[in-house]
């Protein structure tokens, strides 16, 4: 058991060569000002699970004398100056400790009325800069008697170290009062409603020790904070000074500063177009893959964040705590042409692929403080043997019927004879001759059958038929498209003929199909032609070998000296009327 009131320091230095040097361990302590005067000991032991030799034998120490001037002394301390970082929402945070010592290292004049007043960080004061929150937890006398803990909420910016600054008078501007909560002024011109109403609302701290303060006595002060949703980088000032009677001059002031460390894990998701599991120049990036990290921070505190690459095929999970981590390359997002490549190929850790071939998920790790790991990598087997093609047939043409109404029947044949899954769109165009109406548009899929058709699609104001569908290797998409017409008796040999002249919009039963893959659209037409509406002939008389009503047979030449006969017949009636007039004349 190691005893207590001491500092350990550890080092894990991981499989070492036997009978080989251990490079040596160089570390600075730092003494504070408060430090008595004695003999310092320190102690070193080198321990291995593979070494049953007694400790007797593996430990070693050294001491030092520290003289130090006399007088009254302040220093402030932590015991962790860097401090891993509370990403936002994190269970447990991590806290920032500083100690106040205030000593009397034999001073040859009496002290007493000791009055410390500490300066908590804030934003824009000293040195102190961070992100997100920090709120003041605590204060606890870590060794002495008969102190006094006063709390203040005043404008940090307007808060002065000095006890004896005129802002910390009896009637000064800065109010301290004796709690917290509900707490009384003891110090400063206000009310209570001027005291800390929450444990956050407090800026400042002050230590009243009255009597006389000697060598064996001791003022330490153990003052907690919490900051949350802060950044690597971030720092947070301290800053303490004190009075005491007998001592003309201000003891401190003593400032001391923690910073914010973080840890980040990544790196890179490639086409391995080779699949050999390792990374090769010229292998690009995946853009768009979602990465997941879990696991446990140092303090217990439960990770789990996702991410996707960048256009780069680089992925980074940032602002991360030391602890024991996995990252998984999400299976979901493969597509049926992809797949993971080999995991675990070279002896480079930094260029092969870490993922399960079929989880996607890596080996736990341990994640360092302040370090960066940019080695987790997974590479992906892409088929991109994908051949769609579009076939437009027309499959039916009815008559067109006694009301000139008719019915046309296409099918659009969509086949991806490659072997990797591909994406299309595929639109349809009626560009029917200028005399067809249509009356009716209906499209369906045939096969699979299941495939949702855009419910506007009339062939004319809206072509699409479908957008962004997904077809696999050695699938076929069929659909059809079913239009009722009017067909008037007005329409000519042009307009009907399935040749499409430069003044005609339409011509027919034209159909046009466009089948778009990756930016590229092609065409298939099929068209059905529409005749011209036959001639409405007069009724004649019975020609050739005809009968007449009586049953009689008649030659053309009769039929004709009929029609020349009837011709006179008129022509004498129409003189024989003239006459008549003009005998009544």
């Amino acid at each position: 058991m190691c005893p207590p009131s001491r500092t350990y320091v550890k080092w894990d230095l991981g499989d070492l060569v036997v009978n080989a040097a251990i490079d040596p361990i160089v570390y600075t302590v730092d003494i504070l000002a408060t430090a008595r005067n004695a003999v310092y000991t320190n102690t070193t032991l080198v321990s291995s699970p593979q070494d049953p030799s007694p400790a007797s034998v593996r430990d070693d120490e050294a001491q030092i004398q520290l003289v130090l001037p006399t007088g009254v002394k302040i220093d402030k301390s932590t015991p962790r100056p860097l401090v891993e970082i509370n990403p936002d929402g994190v269970q447990t945070p991590r806290t920032l400790t500083w100690t106040v010592d205030f000593a009397n290292i034999d001073s040859p004049v009496e002290v007493s009325d000791v009055d410390v007043i500490d300066v908590l960080p804030a934003n824009g004061i000293g040195t102190t800069s961070f992100a997100g929150d920090l709120t003041f937890t605590s204060a606890t006398i870590a060794a002495g008697t008969g102190i006094t803990m006063l709390y203040t909420a005043a404008d940090p910016a307007g808060l002065n170290a000095d006890p004896d600054h005129a802002s910390n008078g009896a009637t000064g501007a800065t109010v301290w009062c004796d709690a917290i909560s509900g707490g009384a002024v003891v110090s400063g011109n206000g009310t209570a409603a001027d005291c800390p109403a929450a444990a956050a609302d407090v800026t400042g701290l002050r230590f009243l020790r009255p009597g006389a303060f000697v060598p064996a006595d001791q003022l330490s002060i153990d003052i907690l904070m919490t900051p949350t949703d802060n950044d690597g980088g971030d720092i947070y000032e301290n800053t303490t000074s004190g009075r005491a009677q007998g001592v003309t001059q201000a003891v401190g002031p003593a400032s001391r500063e923690i910073r914010i460390i973080e840890s980040s894990i990544g790196d890179f998701v490639w086409e391995d177009l080779d699949a050999d599991g390792i990374q090769d120049a010229g292998e690009p990036g995946v853009a768009g893959f979602p990465v997941k990290l879990v696991g446990v921070d140092l303090d217990g505190n439960p990770v789990s964040l996702t991410t996707t690459t960048g256009a780069d095929g680089k992925y980074s999970f940032t602002g991360l705590a030391s602890g024991t981590y996995q990252v998984t390359f999400d299976p979901n997002a493969l597509t049926s042409n992809t797949t993971f490549t080999v995991q675990n190929a070279g002896a480079d850790d930094a260029t092969d692929s870490d993922g399960d071939i079929t989880t996607g998920e890596t080996a736990e790790f341990a994640l360092a403080p302040d370090s960066d790991d940019p080695n987790w990598d997974q590479g992906l087997v892409i088929d991109r043997n994908v051949n769609i093609t579009i076939d437009k047939k027309l499959v039916e043409q009815t008559a067109i019927d006694a009301d000139r109404k008719a019915t046309v029947t296409y099918e659009l044949v969509v086949a991806n004879t490659g072997t990797a899954e591909g994406t299309y769109d595929l639109g349809d165009q009626l560009k029917f001759g200028g005399d067809i109406t249509i009356e009716q548009v209906t499209a369906s899929n045939t096969a699979p059958g299941d495939i949702a058709i855009d419910p506007d699609f009339d062939g004319i104001d809206n072509k699409t038929l479908v957008t962004g569908q997904s077809i696999g290797g050695g699938e076929t998409h069929r659909y059809e498209v079913v239009v009722d017409t009017t067909v008037a008796t007005t329409i000519t040999q042009e307009q009907g003929d399935c040749t499409l002249t430069d003044s005609e919009h339409g011509t027919g039963y034209l159909n046009e199909a466009q089948l778009t893959v990756d930016a590229t659209t092609v065409i298939d037409t099929a068209c059905g032609e529409v005749p011209p509406a036959e001639p409405q002939e007069p009724p004649t008389a019975p020609t050739g070998g005809g009968e007449h009503p009586s049953g009689l047979a008649s030659t053309g030449g009769a039929g004709l000296w009929l029609t020349l006969i009837g011709a006179l017949g008129l022509l004498a009636g129409a003189v024989l009327l003239i006459i008549r007039r003009t005998r009544r004349a």
